[in-house]
């Protein structure tokens, strides 16, 4: 028994080309001998030539894409579950604006102060570009999207900040007068 481990082991290294000629001798003289040995061995030699002529299959690009429209599944990203819900946000805070019991002055420093907000855009644009690169890289959102999806946050927080200050000193104003 000892000695098929060894035949094993002298298999091993012929079929890995590391086998001395002394050694390989030895093997063949073993295997015209041991018929079961030699099964081995040609099982061995075989499973390495099926080994070495298998085809290796890349597939093409859209794989993914055929596989899921053909189990009808879409992928969904962060940015397709954040959409509806800033849309919404937005177009709430329009409607709050829009009833809610705030003066008309208030809609005109709104107005007036889109310009300005432009302006520190186009001031802090180089760093909201490498944040955005930074987060963009993290999450794999497009670049222009996460912006907007920034913008859109900041101009909404902007306007909830001026709405509830103009509502305390419209307030203000009131008591004062009465």
């Amino acid at each position: 028994m000892m000695r098929h481990k060894e035949i094993e082991k002298l298999i091993q290294k012929k079929l890995d080309r590391e086998i001395t000629e002394d050694e390989e001798i030895f093997l063949l003289e073993h295997l015209k001998q041991c018929a079961d040995c030699n099964a081995y061995y040609l099982q061995l030699e075989q499973i390495k030539d099926e080994i070495l002529n298998l085809t290796e299959f890349f597939p093409k690009a859209d794989f993914n894409a055929r596989i899921f429209a053909r189990i009808h599944t879409r992928r969904t990203t962060l940015w397709h579950k954040l959409i509806p819900t800033l849309i919404s946000a937005y177009f709430a805070s329009l409607l709050v604006l829009l009833f809610s019991p705030l003066s008309r002055h208030f809609s005109q420093k709104v107005l007036i102060a889109i310009p300005s907000i432009l302006q520190i855009s186009f001031k802090i644009e180089p760093v909201v570009k490498g944040i955005g690169l930074l987060i963009s890289s993290l999450i794999k959102i497009d670049l222009t999207q996460l912006l907007f999806g920034f913008f859109l946050s900041l101009f909404l927080f902007y306007v909830f900040i001026k709405a509830i200050k103009s509502n305390k000193e419209e307030k203000w104003a009131i008591q004062k007068f009465c």
